[in-house]
């Protein structure tokens, strides 16, 4: 296990916030360019992002090229995750550094990510405290977008914090293609097709308590209660390990065996070989 040294500004290596690992850092300051005509920011919303693979999709039927939309669908999804990224296709020259504004770069071949400092503060990624569990690691990006989000909010509003943990498990189960009209059913479609009874459980637990947060009022006070939300992100990270991670390691040592050890796990109709 890799050495923890916290991070701080101007230090060669640390601990990376992303992805743990004690790496060396690369540093950069941060410069500023004006909006467009209209005093505006690039901002690619879920809207545009649809749109845009509507179109490709439509000229796919048609037998048509669409390398330029794969190409350009690929920088909108790294927009889409709410990381940070820098387009290696824009050259334009800003001119107005920020100051006390500061970027450094895990060198760690497996993150790369960016950590961003104002004077000697980390303010992206999320800093989580002991109360606090980081996402795991296998947590898809559209998920972990708001459990980050309700991590920030969870000391001054428990109650938004648990109805940010609910969507995150709302937008799990679409990711695990669950069918149902709410999540409700959702869970339930899991549940049928295999869930554990502790997962669905869990999946049930945050529902509610995000149920509660949103259009129940009156029914779970979590605002007197700010604890029950700390444990909320438990109980997401949980659900996470046992139906992503667990099945990822798994998966991993199965293919780390040569391949007629891999042949004689393989099952074939309920049956070893």
């Amino acid at each position: 296990m890799s050495k923890y040294m916290p991070p701080a500004i101007n230090a060669s290596a640390f601990s990376c916030p992303h992805c743990g690992a004690y790496a060396r850092q690369e540093w950069f300051y941060g410069y500023i360019k004006e909006g467009n005509e209209n005093n505006k920011v690039f901002f690619w919303d879920e809207k545009e992002q649809k749109s845009w693979l509507k179109r490709a999709r439509d000229r796919e039927s048609r037998g048509e090229s669409i390398d330029f939309y794969k190409d350009f669908i690929e920088l909108n999804q790294k927009y889409f995750s709410g990381g940070l990224f820098y387009d290696e296709s824009d050259q334009g020259k800003m001119s107005r550094r920020l100051e006390n504004l500061y970027i450094s770069r895990c060198t760690s071949e497996d993150c790369r990510k960016f950590t961003v400092w104002v004077y000697d503060k980390i303010v992206y990624p999320v800093q989580f405290t002991s109360s606090i569990e980081p996402p795991n690691p296998d947590m898809p990006d559209e998920v972990k977008r708001f459990y980050e989000e309700a991590c920030l909010v969870v000391r001054d509003s428990p109650r938004a914090a648990a109805a940010l943990l609910r969507l995150c498990v709302d937008i799990l189960c679409d990711h695990l293609k669950a069918k149902g009209n709410d999540l409700n059913a959702k869970i339930g479609y899991l549940f049928e097709n295999g869930l554990d009874k502790r997962v669905q459980e869990s999946f049930d637990i945050v529902r509610l308590h995000g149920n509660g947060a949103v259009h129940e009022p009156g029914t779970i006070i979590l605002e007197d209660s700010p604890d029950t939300a700390f444990k909320l992100f438990r109980i997401v990270n949980y659900i996470v390990d046992r139906i992503i991670s667990n099945d990822k390691h798994i998966e991993t040592m199965k293919f780390s065996l040569p391949e007629r050890d891999q042949r004689k796990i393989e099952r074939d109709n309920g049956k070893s070989n």
